[in-house]
This record gives C-alpha cells, structure tokens and sequence, in this order.
C-alpha cells in the first residue's frame, strides 16, 4: 500500500514551519526594537531618508528655476539642467542623524548615552535648520526672484524633532521606571 500524505497532516507542518518562522522573526525585532524610542528613532532615520530624496523648495528666477535640495542646488533652465554646488554641510548634517540615530536604536541597554546622543541629534537638526535658512538666503540673493514654492519635505524638519522629543520623553521614563524598581529592591 502507497503511504500518501494527508492535507491536514501537510497543513499542520506547514503552520508550525510558518509560525516557527514567525517567532524567529518576532524575538529578532523585539531585541532590536525593545523600546518605543526605537521606533520613533527608526522613524526620524526614515525622515532624513526621504527627505534628502526631493528638493525643499525652488526658486524660480528669470534665468531658469534654481531647486534646493539636501544633497545639491540645481538649475533647471530652458536649455540644459545642471547642478551648481553640492550642499556638503546638509550631506554631512544629515548623515550624522541617520547614523547617530541608528546607533541610539542599537544602545538601548545604555540609557544614559541614549539621552546623551539624542540631545546631540537634537544640535544637529537645529544646525540643519541654520544651514538651510542659510543657503536658501544665498540662492535668493543669487538672482531675480520670481516665485518660491516650498515642498512638502520642509514638513520633516520638525517631524524630526517632535519624534526626538518622543523618544528623549520615552527614555527618560524608562529610566525613571528602571530607578523605581531599583529602589524597590
């Protein structure tokens, strides 16, 4: 007699092998994620990613529109489009976020040098607003200015800060919840 598999018998290896892989998955994430703070930190890593993608806003000139964006200035014209300077001090601000960031995420056993790091991305983003205010002074004074459009990435800006706020309020509770029961023993 030919001994074939059952459905039920096939299925129920299949939800073990499904839900075996779904646990891995899960304790993989909840080491790396243990916190809200990581969350909200993963968030503003997501933030500068997406906002160092577009321009932030254009200037739209008699000799062509002028766009600023994290990475480079451009001007698009009639003829040709090319770039005009590339934003090293916006590249390098930003980079630090993404990577300081994901070092907070990854020292969450550390709560101290968390608050420490995020007071320090915290500096970082309030000179990224310096440096942008500061450019976008130069390219307007650069030429005759017709219209300025600003574009919906200018809104991560303080996005950013309202999720470092979150995760410094997060870590700070933690902290204090991690003294009270020290306190307790």
């Amino acid at each position: 007699m030919l001994n074939v598999c059952k459905p039920n018998l096939v299925a129920g290896h299949l939800k073990f092998f499904f839900n075996t892989l779904i646990n891995i998955f899960a304790i993989s994430i909840k080491i790396m994620l243990q916190r809200i703070q990581s969350v909200y930190l993963l968030f503003v890593i997501i933030c500068c990613i997406v906002q160092s993608m577009y321009s932030l806003f254009q200037v739209q000139a008699i000799d062509g529109i002028y766009n600023l964006s994290i990475i480079q200035t451009s001007l698009v014209s009639p003829i040709s489009t090319s770039v005009l300077s590339f934003n090293y001090p916006l590249i390098i601000i930003t980079a630090l976020v993404i990577v300081l960031s994901s070092i907070t995420i990854f020292s969450f056993r550390n709560r101290k040098m968390q608050m420490k790091i995020i007071n320090l991305i915290l500096l970082l983003v309030i000179l990224l607003i310096g440096v942008l205010i500061w450019d976008y002074r130069q390219l307007i004074s650069i030429s005759d200015v017709k219209d300025v459009s600003y574009n919906y990435n200018l809104i991560f800006v303080p996005i950013i800060i309202v999720l470092l706020f979150l995760a410094k309020i997060s870590i700070k509770k933690d902290e204090d919840l991690v003294r009270s029961s020290d306190r307790l023993r």
